[in-house]
């Protein structure tokens, strides 16, 4: 994955924990999120120089406690001194080159989108007709229609979209990602 990417998907990530945890929401999903920020932080090595400024900041969030309750200002520092930190053991991340490029962009459409959701944005966002687009571009495929979750083929829809909400993205995302691949080409924003 490439380092602007992970440094996206990171702060994308790290502002919907704390954007869910402050309305009280999806307690499962904020434990998932907290998890794969936490896992990105243990796969920094401590003795590579880009790391090395941070270390007191990269111990603090190897701790799972340290990601519960993350307020929007320590959400900032941590962003501020961990985002563009490498960490090559990432657990969200299979090292197969374009694939888990378009599937990292996958992720962090969808992150995008819920972020949207989460604030309150009335009009669909940019990530949002993205991530339709690449809904109805698999489906169009004969291949990954038949392999497609009955959640994708719903998110084909109209409807399915108006009353979509945080964890009705993170079914689609899951659903998603196995589909995506080498061919698949993807962009954001």
């Amino acid at each position: 994955m490439n380092t602007a990417l992970a440094e996206q998907l990171f702060t994308s990530r790290t502002n919907l924990l704390v954007e869910l945890q402050r309305a009280h929401a999806n307690p499962d999903l904020c434990d998932e999120l907290a998890t794969v920020l936490q896992l990105h932080v243990l796969g920094m090595h401590t003795a590579d120089a880009e790391v090395r400024p941070h270390l007191r900041v990269v111990e603090k969030y190897r701790m799972r406690s340290e990601w519960n309750r993350l307020s929007a200002g320590r959400a900032a520092d941590l962003i501020a001194h961990l985002a563009a930190l490498p960490s090559p053991d990432d657990a969200t991340i299979v090292n197969d080159g374009a694939a888990c490029d378009s599937r990292c962009r996958l992720d962090l459409l969808i992150v995008v989108a819920q972020l949207a959701l989460v604030r309150g944005d009335a009009r669909p966002s940019d990530a949002q007709i993205h991530i339709r687009d690449i809904v109805e571009d698999l489906l169009s495929n004969s291949a990954e229609a038949i392999l497609a979750d009955q959640v994708v083929r719903d998110a084909s829809t109209d409807a399915w979209w108006s009353g979509a909400d945080v964890a009705d993205l993170e079914r689609l995302r899951r659903a998603v990602r196995p589909l995506v691949g080498d061919a698949t080409e993807l962009s954001v924003g």
